[in-house]
């Protein structure tokens, strides 16, 4: 599965996020929806938004609680 979290400019729980998936070594595309053309695959009101191919998965805090419960569905360093 590609995973894409999409994300605000300015928005502290974005960046706290992705420096979460990051020190995981979480294998996903970040999209900061303030500074590109490509939309979300549904309007969302909420970030961050992560997508799991073109359905939405979670967003906001749940997606580290996501991500730590389901570590089998990520490519990361600290599940092999």
């Amino acid at each position: 599965m590609t995973y894409t979290l999409y994300v605000g400019e300015n928005c502290h729980q974005c960046a706290d996020l992705i420096h979460f998936l990051n020190e995981k070594k979480v294998e996903y595309t970040a999209v900061n929806v303030d500074l590109t053309d490509k939309p979300p695959p549904i309007k969302l009101f909420a970030f961050p938004a992560l997508f799991g191919d073109e359905s939405l998965i979670c967003y906001g805090s749940d997606i580290k609680n996501y991500v730590l419960k389901n570590p089998d569905k990520f490519q990361t360093s600290w599940n092999n």
